[in-house]
């Protein structure tokens, strides 16, 4: 009778290390999955501030925000700048001699980029992601829609918001608010709108 039991342990220990490698491969392909999935990331615009002209003529604020809406659990994530320009009609130092202009700099910048002007008589997702629309109409002293060329339907594309309006002239001669606002979704989201819509 043989009564050798090394067999066993070798075994036994072969069998926890297939295991263990089975487990550790999950566990990395998990985490990568969930990084890629969930990473944030934010279409960051680099166009200069229109106030550049200044000596410290930069936007005054940038922030970064995530939105889910729990009725779709669609995830986007939000990146926003802000700052006031004078036109020359209350700064004569000023590169911008009408609201226009303040628009062709813009608009310029973003087709050079890639981006064309979305036409719609409302807001679509910008409506969602610019607080400013309750307030401001679609257009010229509003705000307009940047889209991809081809745009895939929503919530697949990226959206660029941008809004230019006259403050106050009760106090202000000439100054405009200018906001631009990138709208990204998620890879999670943007694959589930493809599955469903079968694209």
């Amino acid at each position: 009778m043989n009564t050798d039991s090394t067999n066993i342990p070798i075994r036994s220990r072969k069998s926890f290390t297939s295991a263990g490698w089975i487990i550790l491969i999950c566990g990395v392909f998990t985490a990568i999955s969930y990084f890629l999935l969930y990473r944030p990331v934010y279409l960051v615009m680099s166009v200069e501030s229109p106030n550049s002209y200044l000596p410290r003529g930069d936007w005054y604020s940038t922030s970064y925000a995530t939105y889910v809406f729990p009725d779709s659990r669609n995830r986007f994530y939000v990146w926003r700048q802000e700052t006031e320009v004078n036109t020359q009609q209350s700064d004569p130092q000023s590169p911008f001699d009408t609201p226009q202009s303040i628009w062709k700099l813009f608009d310029n910048w973003l087709v050079q980029n890639g981006w064309v002007l979305y036409e719609a008589t409302h807001g679509g997702a910008c409506t969602l992601f610019l607080p400013e629309a309750s307030f401001l109409e679609v257009g010229l002293d509003g705000y307009r829609v940047y889209m991809e060329p081809d745009p895939m339907p929503y919530p697949i594309s990226p959206t660029i918001c941008l809004a230019i309006w006259r403050i106050d002239e009760s106090i202000y001669k000439g100054r405009y608010r200018i906001v631009l606002v990138t709208a990204n979704p998620s890879a999670l989201t943007v694959l589930n709108a493809r599955i469903e819509l079968g694209k």
